[in-house]
């Protein structure tokens, strides 16, 4: 495969096909380091599976604490503070989001795994398509409003 088809636009890392190489230095979201207490929005879409919505989740020391339930990203919270048992599958905080696209890439083989990143270095959207031919397959997870 050339560079051209493997090399990334913009920040855009597209890892699939590439091996652990894309251009403009494609390995920086394994680099990331995710901080002990922080939150975000999250909007999980994409694929036939559980747990799209879009979601205000707050993590302390690297773990969820809570996760509210949004009508939409500027919509107001619904007010639905959700158990954190329901997100036994899904990932929550960033570096679960980032650790499942390490496992679409190295262990499930994925054809497309993009992330984009910040200008700041943190992640923005982890975009995994498993089988390129396949329909409702894919993962994606847009990350959004990061504070420490």
């Amino acid at each position: 495969m050339t560079g051209a088809l493997c090399g990334a636009v913009g920040l855009t890392m597209t890892l699939a096909g590439c091996g652990t190489e894309s251009a403009a230095g494609g390995d920086a979201w394994r680099e990331w380091r995710e901080p002990a207490n922080y939150t975000y929005t999250l909007h999980s879409t994409c694929g036939e599976r559980g747990g799209h919505g879009w979601f205000r989740v707050t993590v302390v020391d690297r773990e969820a604490d809570m996760v509210v339930a949004m009508s939409e990203r500027d919509g107001e919270d619904t007010g639905e503070e959700l158990p954190l048992e329901h997100w036994r599958e899904d990932p929550l905080t960033i570096g679960e989001v980032l650790a499942r696209a390490r496992t679409a890439e190295e262990e499930w083989e994925a054809d497309s795994v993009e992330v984009e990143m910040a200008e700041d270095g943190r992640p923005t959207s982890v975009e995994i398509d498993i089988y390129r031919e396949a329909i409702d397959d894919e993962l994606c997870y847009y990350l959004y409003d990061f504070t420490r």
